[in-house]
């Protein structure tokens, strides 16, 4: 997916995120029985919620990496030719 649908899917998830955690949802699974996975309901919901976030921020990254990556690879003229010039370290221009 392109970055702009990813920046709107990250905005979107965080203020669903934050109404989720806040009381008037977090009241919904505020029961310290049963144990799910060893947690009480309330914090795996909030330990649910970000992981969550970890994914979303980590596919918004991706998604910038890749095109911001594209686009600067094509200003430069570099096209993964894997030539290393006298400068780069392993080119050795001694």
């Amino acid at each position: 997916m392109p970055l702009r649908t990813w920046r709107r899917i990250a905005w979107a998830y965080h203020i669903l995120f934050a109404v989720g955690v806040t009381w008037p949802v977090q009241a919904l699974v505020n029961d310290p029985e049963p144990f799910v996975l060893g947690l009480p309901t309330q914090m795996l919901w909030a330990a649910g919620w970000l992981l969550g976030s970890l994914v979303v921020l980590w596919r918004l990254d991706s998604a910038r990496t890749r095109e911001t990556g594209a686009g600067a690879d094509q200003r430069s003229g570099i096209h993964g030719s894997g030539a290393q010039g006298a400068g780069s370290p392993a080119g050795g221009g001694e």
